[in-house]
């Protein structure tokens, strides 16, 4: 798998123009949205629900239509296309992560570099 730096880079460049819709701790919310949530909407994902209150459960509030029209977790879909393998995106998407600790993240993907553990190296 390769990492796609130019989707990560696209999804930073989002929160940094809507830092107010940057919820780390949700998948999606009513007020914004964790860095997957982000990447699969830069990447054109539509969400099952257009309104995250409407979904019956808080699992089905991550649900995108991916791109063969099925319906796909946010977490898969953002995996998938930003090429992570489990371990790196556990770190990106890490719920307490700040968007200094993602920038940091996927600068050391992107050089090929482990990325210190967050929860347990800050």
């Amino acid at each position: 798998m390769k990492f796609n730096t130019y989707l990560a880079d696209a999804t930073i460049g989002a929160i940094e123009a809507n830092p107010e819709s940057h919820n780390q701790g949700d998948w999606r919310c009513e007020t914004g949205m964790c860095f997957a949530g982000w990447a699969a909407v830069v990447n054109g994902a539509k969400w099952v629900y257009e309104n995250p209150l409407d979904a019956p459960t808080a699992h089905d509030q991550g649900l995108v239509y991916n791109e063969n029209g099925s319906e796909e977790h946010v977490s898969t879909y953002a995996r998938r296309h930003l090429g992570l393998d489990l371990y790196h995106s556990d770190l990106l998407f890490w719920g307490g992560n700040t968007l200094e600790k993602i920038k940091e993240v996927v600068k050391d993907i992107a050089n090929e570099k482990k990325p210190r553990t967050p929860w347990i190296e800050d």
